[in-house]
């Protein structure tokens, strides 16, 4: 993987700030930040990607933060994740979204919530 460079990463912060469609959620415990969900509104589906800070992995707060999510916005929430990330498929899993599809190499995950 390719290392981030620190202006490149707060360009992309400043744009997710600005942006409408787009949101950054940090999650804490105690103020303490256990981790980040994004998510980006296009033609009604939200499209999230997560993680967990490493010294909170594997206490459940990753399904935590994804089934939050998804329980407070009506509509598709979707995720694209790639097959050799075991924890963010079981996470998916757990938060109750269902692999739709395989393609491109990703597998597409999705949940349909009616408010």
């Amino acid at each position: 993987m390719d290392k981030i460079h620190e202006n490149n990463h707060i360009v992309w912060l400043k744009n997710i700030i600005r942006s409408s469609s787009r949101k950054l959620f940090i999650a804490q415990i105690d103020n303490h930040p256990i981790g980040v969900l994004r998510s980006e509104l296009e033609d009604n589906i939200h499209e999230i990607s997560w993680t967990v800070a490493p010294e909170e992995r594997g206490k459940g707060w990753g399904k935590k933060i994804v089934a939050e999510f998804i329980a407070s916005v009506p509509g598709v929430v979707c995720a694209n994740i790639k097959p050799e990330n075991v924890a963010s498929i079981v996470i998916a899993v757990k938060a109750g979204m269902e692999l739709i599809k395989k393609e491109n190499g990703m597998l597409h995950f999705q949940k349909c919530n009616s408010l």
